[in-house]
């Protein structure tokens, strides 16, 4: 067994109330001074090589199985980007109301998803996108033994490309426990409820038997929680709040209404081209006032509150199924498996479908011409309906999951080596379930005036032969990679034994997307289809790309003296460019096979060095360089239409080609998306980093610990692309980035704004992770405290359209993220006996809110006029965010502990914010992916052993 060091011993620290370092295994009390001590060399994550498991030279988080017990998280989701070094990661609500299907990820130090690399027992899983981002709600927690979180990046180990830093999930293996885990969370309010059902046991002694099973089944389920049910987004996208300018509002509704808005281009009598428009709503216009339900009046035209009708939290619904092996065949050779099968469901509840569409000649003569001044013409007349008929829009996102490892551990004379092969799959399926229908069938309802799209009533009977039910979309993601890994020790130094591992990776990626007839439209494979998604995107279209991948590293660790140990690591890479067995032109026509980007290599490497003067202080640093090649997404996404834009505004220097298809206000214009497949000069560029680290770590004694890290990650060529807030202010000199398209639904030509991927320039991350852990007898049991602090202190990054360098610190930034100049975790366990009461403390500090769309004047208020914006506009700030939670945990027996208590305790509601909902999604009032809209919550847990 391992007995713990001095500066193994207390030293590292919890995360919040569940974190401990991996070092302390044992109980925190010191060994006697001569007493001996047997280690055993364990895998260490960030490293090929075998070590005492001991506080060494790169800054390793451990959260052991104990303390997720402790920590009162029912999923990995939670238990990770609870983290106060966790910044920049999706949330379920984020990802729904993002199209991305509920998954979630996690992002070390706001460096992004994109950059930080989730491992599943030391193996690459696939994306649940084209490129590196794992989807951690497919991962059991019943399953979990520990985590391990390397808060340093570019490992020689797993790869150049996990530039911030790399979080490895260790499930239970080797072992003959068993559990039964059950857990409930129910809000005091309703909606949200949750429960976990999980079991899990391993059967065969190593030693004795020569063999290990291990299999572990997870159940849980989500209810929903709906926008109505909490006073904090109920008002949807009517925003009444209080400043140091009095009582404001501002609307953020869609033109998009139940009786429906029209719009025209207007032409006078002896111009050659449209010199004017008509944007107007009939029923205001005849009634005087917005009748429909859910809308209100702005200006000329009718606007629906559509977030009102949407959720803050989807309804989820998890199997997963995990089993791990191991075979002794003899003492040099052990074979080894894993499998991984899960399925999530999520369904999420979207506002009715918002469809633009062509008024017929009967429309156009009733609500069009009698509104034009003599001798004026119109053309282009298009009607902006909100169909609540359908109901809302609903999409069950099924995503399943297959993960498979086999190998074997291999020991000839003094090499240790380790043959693996992965196969990982991650297939989406996108189901509509309600709201979305057959544009041919309400054409045809609206040309035959059963449904009158002016009228604001529902006609819910007339629409239901029109709803779709059917699959949209799939997507399959696949990875394979076959490794060989090998060390040995080469010589003894003053410090213990000198230790080489190599290594060599084998990889291709595939991403294929299989969209509907539907769901393409115009571009559907079937002969002659006509017919298009009323409520959704249309025009979409597949694509079958894959990527090879080669990598080889080597690694020296050397214990100069038993106070310094050096480590040196160097890694090759080379990927292949993208093959697409379904290539498009800019058009959408099909051109067959195609090569896109272009391969590329580079050379990274890592330095690290720890130092110990004396037993009770560790001084250690690092320096290493990365490397990211674009995505298959980045480079072999399809052009097409990619829904609306948020409000938006023409610039006054829009060129006159774009100019004449401008809206006079805000508007949602409609948007397309694709990668970048150049292959020559103008081909995506790989993005390469440097980062390093300095930190120590202190133990003045066994009750008490203490250590900092500094850490710096620059990054060039970082892959982005110019928001559509940028190009719209200056859309002169962004003019490539829009252009006049035939709208899918209407054929009308429509300004449309093209999001594609490009190298926006350099990024540069810094800051300071603290943490600190004490342990006390006192009369009335053992109190332990330990608290984690991420201090950032820079975030900076180059984005087209602003000079140097822009930052997220501390308020909504250009690119719509928030970067927390400091998250605080904090807990305080009191045991006594068979009792331990814990309370915790989680805190992230207020910030400047978003005004990407609206600002303050004198004159209006809150308003999207950006030139009459007063000084003090950026001046509102949303407020901090503090929790604490209560949880008394009883252990009836050495098999049997129940916990139960209150997270959330003084019922904190997530604070107002302005933020955009292209961030966001549909969720309105609030910021969802740093705030819980669940408030106050009642959690019991139950655990047998056997």
């Amino acid at each position: 067994m391992f007995h713990r060091t001095k500066i193994c011993g207390a030293l590292a620290l919890a995360f919040g109330p569940f974190l401990t370092n991996a070092a302390i295994a044992q109980d925190a009390a010191p060994a006697a001074p001569d007493a001996p001590t047997t280690v055993q060399r364990v895998e260490i994550t960030g490293s090929a090589i075998k070590r005492i498991a001991m506080e060494g030279a790169l800054p390793i988080q451990t959260i052991t199985n104990a303390d997720i017990k402790k920590s009162g998280v029912t999923s990995v989701t939670d238990l990770v980007q609870n983290l106060p070094a966790m910044q920049g990661f999706t949330t379920a609500t984020q990802s729904v109301n993002g199209g991305g299907g509920g998954n979630t990820t996690a992002s070390i130090h706001a460096i992004g998803e994109a950059y930080t690399l989730v491992l599943l027992n030391g193996h690459r899983m696939a994306s649940y996108t084209t490129g590196s981002e794992v989807n951690l709600n497919q991962i059991p927690l019943g399953a979990v033994d520990h985590v391990d979180v390397l808060t340093d990046g570019a490992s020689a180990l797993y790869g150049a490309d996990a530039i911030a830093g790399v979080v490895n999930i260790i499930t239970k293996k080797d072992t003959t426990d068993g559990s039964i885990d059950l857990s409930v969370d129910h809000p005091f309010k309703a909606g949200g409820q949750s429960a976990t059902a999980s079991i899990s046991k391993g059967f065969g002694d190593l030693d004795k038997d020569r063999y290990n099973v291990f299999f572990s089944a997870t159940f849980d389920h989500e209810s929903a929680l709906q926008a109505s049910q909490r006073s904090f987004s109920r008002g949807g996208g009517i925003l009444n709040f209080k400043d140091s300018h009095g009582a404001e509002s501002v609307n953020l509704t869609s033109a998009y209404a139940p009786a429906a808005n029209v719009y025209a281009d207007t032409t006078s009598a002896g111009a050659t081209s449209p010199d004017g428009f008509l944007y107007y709503n009939p029923s205001l216009a005849a009634n005087g006032s917005c009748t429909a339900a859910g809308t209100v009046k702005s200006d000329t035209v009718c606007k629906f509150n559509y977030a009102a009708t949407a959720e803050d939290i989807p309804a989820t619904r998890r199997a997963n199924f995990l089993t791990t092996g191991r075979f002794n065949l003899n003492d040099k050779v052990s074979l080894f498996a894993e499998a991984l099968v899960g399925e999530t469901r999520t369904d999420a509840l979207y506002a009715a479908p918002a469809q633009a569409f062509a008024l017929n000649a009967s429309q156009i003569a009733t609500y069009v011409t009698p509104q034009l001044p003599a001798g004026t013409t119109s053309e282009n007349e298009v009607g902006y309906v909100r169909m609540v008929g359908t109901g809302g829009r609903k999409d069950g996102y099924e995503t399943k999951t297959q993960h498979f490892v086999v190998g074997a551990d291999v020991t000839l004379g003094k090499w240790d080596s380790t043959f693996s092969f992965t196969h990982s799959q991650s297939h989406i399926y996108d189901i509509a379930e309600g709201g979305y229908a057959s544009a041919n069938a309400i054409n045809g309802l609206i040309d035959s005036g059963a449904y009158d799209p002016f009228s604001g009533d529902a006609q819910a009977s007339v629409l239901a032969p029109a709803v779709l039910h059917q699959t949209l979309d799939q997507d399959r993601s696949t990875l394979d990679v076959a490794s060989a890994h090998t060390s040995t020790t080469l010589a003894k130094l003053g410090g213990g034994d000198l230790a080489f591992a190599t290594g060599l990776d084998l990889t291709r990626q595939k991403y294929t997307d299989r969209p509907s007839d539907i769901l393409m439209g115009p571009n559907a494979l079937q002969p002659d289809y006509t017919d298009t998604l009323f409520g959704g995107s249309s025009g979409t279209l597949p694509f079958d790309s894959a990527r090879n991948a080669w990598g080889v590293f080597g690694e020296l660790d050397a214990p100069i003296t038993k106070k310094l140990e050096l480590d040196a690591s160097a890694r090759f890479d080379s990927y292949s460019a993208v093959h697409n067995k379904d290539g498009f032109d800019a058009a959408g026509n099909p051109i067959g096979a195609e090569i896109q980007g272009k391969k590329s290599s580079a050379t990274t490497f890592k330095l690290s060095s720890a130092y110990r003067p004396v037993d009770q202080l560790l001084l250690r640093g690092s320096f290493g360089t990365g490397f990211k090649v674009p995505t298959i997404g980045n480079v072999s996404n399809p052009l097409e239409f990619f829904g609306v834009t948020g409000d938006e505004t023409c610039s006054a220097n829009a060129p006159a080609g774009l100019a004449q298809y401008c809206h006079s206000g805000p508007f949602e214009y409609n948007e397309q998306s694709g990668g970048n497949p150049s292959t020559g000069a103008g081909a995506l560029k790989p993005e390469r980093s440097q980062q390093w680290t300095l930190g120590a770590r202190f133990e003045p004694s066994s009750a008490f610990s203490f250590g900092a890290d500094l850490w710096n990650v620059r990054i060039h060529d970082q892959i982005n692309t110019i928001t559509e807030t940028t190009a719209f202010k200056d859309m002169a000199a962004y003019a490539y980035l829009f252009s006049v398209v035939n709208d899918p639904a209407t054929g009308a030509p429509t300004l449309t704004f093209l999001s594609q991927p490009i190298n926006t320039g350099n990024a540069f991350y810094q800051g300071i992770d603290f943490d600190g852990e004490s342990h006390i007898d006192t009369p009335v049991g053992k109190l332990t405290t330990r608290g984690h602090v991420t201090w950032m202190l820079r975030a900076d990054y180059q984005q087209p359209g602003n000079a140097g360098y822009v930052n997220d610190m501390n308020k909504v930034g250009p690119d719509g993220q928030v970067t927390f100049r400091y998250q605080l975790n904090a807990s305080t366990s009191l045991q006594q006996g068979k009792f331990t009461h814990t309370v915790t403390f989680n805190f992230k500090p207020g910030y400047k809110d978003d005004y990407t769309d609206y600002c303050f004047n004198s004159a209006t208020g809150f308003d999207g006029d950006s030139s009459t914006c007063s000084a003090d506009s950026g001046n509102r700030r949303v407020s901090s965010y503090a929790t604490f939670d209560f949880q008394e945990k009883y252990d009836v027996s050495k098999a049997l502990s129940v916990t139960a208590g209150i997270k959330n305790v003084f019922n904190r509601n997530p604070p107002f914010s302005l933020i955009d909902q292209l961030e966001v999604g549909n969720a309105r009032g609030y910021d969802s992916r740093y705030t819980n809209a669940l408030g106050r919550v009642f959690a019991a847990t139950a655990t047998y052993k056997f």
